[in-house]
């Protein structure tokens, strides 16, 4: 239903309040009428009323126009406000109007002037609003763009200090230990540092810089399989409802990544029904023009398969809602969450080529919904990890090639306890002049190293020249482009912090695929 316009009236006189309104009804505009004649009473109708629009008399017997003008522009600077007259001259209107007034008519011009005054005020008002929320949409998109820069720099960072921890603590555990209370020291060290990179994990997934690996997925079907999980974790206290279109467009995305936005989404709305409540996903397909893109300087026109997550819960109020998406921002009580739920599924979706908007209320409740691009042509899943029985080497040569000098030493300790002969490089110019001169089966890369020269780019000089030798990428800042290129299906990426065990199991399915 289109919105009923607001006007509210100041004026002293009953004929001209209803030469107002008859005017106003003759282009048959839909709209709601206050009419008041002192300062007290039009004080108390713009808090009760929130007019879209004023029309003010200029004089009256105990108030004024310019005096209404100058309390409506202190409180709401972009409310249209027209001001009329049956006597003022020229100077009086240029004084109006430089004192903030959107219009000034003549009384006597009413019949010709003041419908079209009216549709321009609402025009003009309507274009600035449209104006205002697009800045504030780009503002919050760069600054949004901002902290995902400086949270992606410091995941990477962190995530080689914990590569480090985590490699020194497995191997400290794969010794033999007399001391049971050392053993536990250990593990409660390694479990802290997994904890630091399952957090590092989310800030470049709010980065948009995690991994994925993205595949025609039909969403409907992932929706209702998940269902059995969302139900065993929400608890009985919370319905849930599906109402999923069986002409919803594919996607390609990450399916795990969906599976973990939507879950974290469905945890978020348990906790703001606390004593219960329904939650209900849906499903569609949309058509998203040029005019919802300009709202969203981040959205590009064109069609989309959409998820509408929405609860019953206690709602948000907008200065909350503004917020949710930024990492570590949360009304939770402390230890109840970290403020990185979110925030993932907004990195996830802006990688995705996705968009996320949300709508709340306090008291009714909150929606999200969830835009995908519709996959017109189909693609496949990337190359599946199969278990291998054989983690172990058997003597061959590893090409070890990290700038980090800690994280160098730990994972050439790692592959040397797993059983390889281990060579070692801190760039990719040193690794080069160690192929020239040593056979070596496998090279095992860092991605972003100094000298120029990148890890990816170390992998396609490697396959040029020596086309035998296997090759395992790593990074703790994984871009987009890194599954990139034309070798990309043959190449394989191990995210740091890894473990031993990883390490070892990847290592040995390449060698031996």
């Amino acid at each position: 239903m289109e919105h009923e316009l607001r006007i509210l009236h100041l004026e002293d006189s009953p004929q001209d309040s209803e030469l107002v309104r008859r005017e106003l009804r003759r282009t048959g505009l839909s709209f709601a009428f206050r009419c008041v004649d002192t300062r007290a009473g039009f004080v108390e109708q713009l808090e009760k009323f929130q007019p879209d629009l004023i029309i003010s008399d200029y004089q009256l017997p105990s108030f004024d126009g310019l005096t209404a003008l100058a309390l409506v522009r202190e409180r709401y600077p972009e409310l249209p406000f027209i001001l009329a007259s049956g006597f003022i001259g020229e100077e009086g209107a240029a004084e109006a109007l430089k004192s903030g007034a959107t219009d000034f008519l003549l009384k006597a011009n009413f019949n010709a002037r003041l419908v079209p005054a009216v549709q321009r005020a609402m025009r003009e008002a309507g274009e600035r609003t449209k104006r205002k929320r697009t800045e504030e949409m780009l503002h919050q998109a760069q600054k949004m763009e901002a902290i995902g820069n400086l949270t992606g720099g410091m995941a990477h960072d962190f995530n080689n200090l914990l590569g480090i921890i985590i490699g020194n603590l497995d191997l400290l555990r794969d010794r033999q230990s007399r001391d049971p209370d050392a053993d536990e020291l250990c593990g409660e060290a390694l479990s802290a540092a997994l904890r630091g990179a399952d957090l590092t994990r989310r800030l470049l997934a709010f980065a948009r810089r995690q991994p994925l690996q993205p595949a025609r997925t039909d969403v409907n079907e992932l929706i209702a399989g998940l269902v059995k999980l969302l139900e065993r974790t929400l608890g009985e206290q919370i319905r849930i409802t599906l109402d999923l279109q069986p002409d919803t467009w594919p996607v390609v995305v990450d399916p795990a990544q969906l599976e973990s936005a939507l879950t974290n989404l469905a945890t978020n709305a348990r906790d703001a029904m606390s004593g219960g409540g329904q939650l209900i996903i849906l499903t569609g397909n949309r058509s998203l023009d040029a005019d919802y893109a300009a709202q969203y300087p981040d959205v590009q026109p064109g069609d989309y398969a959409m998820i509408e997550v929405r609860d019953t819960g206690s709602g948000m109020p907008s200065e909350v809602a503004s917020r949710i998406f930024e990492p570590f921002y949360t009304t939770k009580e402390e230890g109840k969450g970290t403020g990185l739920g979110l925030s993932m599924v907004f990195g996830f979706m802006k990688q995705s080529g996705g968009h996320i908007n949300a709508y709340s209320e306090v008291g009714i409740g909150t929606i999200f919904r969830l835009f995908l691009p519709h996959a017109v042509s189909g693609v496949e899943a990337g190359p599946v990890v199969l278990p291998v029985a054989l983690v172990r080497g058997s003597g061959e040569t590893v090409l070890a090639v990290e700038d980090n000098a800690g994280l160098s030493r730990v994972v050439v300790r790692q592959l040397g306890e797993l059983g390889y002969r281990v060579l070692e490089a801190e760039n990719a110019q040193t690794a080069l002049r160690v192929l020239e001169s040593e056979p070596v089966d496998l090279v095992f890369t860092d991605i972003v190293m100094p000298g120029g020269t990148s890890g990816y780019e170390l992998a396609r000089a490697v396959r040029s020249r020596w086309p035998a030798i296997r090759i395992v990428l790593t990074s703790g800042f994984p871009e987009n482009n890194i599954n990139g290129g034309p070798d990309a299906p043959n190449l394989r990426l191990l995210s740091k912090p890894y473990r031993k065990d990883e390490l070892g199991r990847l290592i040995r399915e390449v060698l031996d695929s």
